[in-house]
């Protein structure tokens, strides 16, 4: 199967579909403007765009809500907080401190934390028994306890 997304006026997505393979090889080719002028007219829809399920054409796999950037051919994800910025080189978006490269303790199994951004507190935060136990203090590289 091959995988579009159709596009509003503001190049957001909209709406996802799968059309057979050899719609898109007879016509164009993948990715091609052929093969998306091709499903527009046999299906009467809007606005097409091919996307690779595993984000190797386009930058990223799309979903509803997300947006296409027609200039960089990529499609961009909705940005997931205020402070993180668009890399336009991958077109994924990066925190404003990089995720560390350590675990809160070594001698304990990694299962026992789970690692996620506050934008509250505008850094990385080790959650264990669904509370915050740790802050990542990117001046020092070193998770300092709550």
């Amino acid at each position: 199967m091959a995988n579009f997304v159709l596009l509003n006026s503001e190049n957001k997505v909209i709406n996802i579909i799968s059309v057979d393979d050899s719609d898109v090889t007879n016509n164009g080719g993948d990715f091609s403007t052929q093969a998306e002028e091709y499903i527009k007219n046999k299906y009467k829809l809007g606005n097409l765009k091919q996307y690779s399920l595993d984000g190797s054409v386009r930058f990223n796999t799309p979903g509803i809500g997300d947006s296409y950037d027609e200039v960089n051919d990529a499609f961009i994800k909705n940005k997931p907080f205020a402070s993180w910025i668009l890399n336009n080189t991958t077109f994924k978006w990066d925190a404003p401190i990089a995720f560390p490269n350590q675990v809160v303790d070594e001698n304990a199994p990694d299962f026992q934390y789970y690692y996620a951004w506050s934008e509250e507190r505008s850094s990385w935060v080790a959650i264990s028994n669904d509370a915050i136990s740790h802050v990542w203090n990117p001046s020092n590289s070193s998770w300092e306890t709550i």
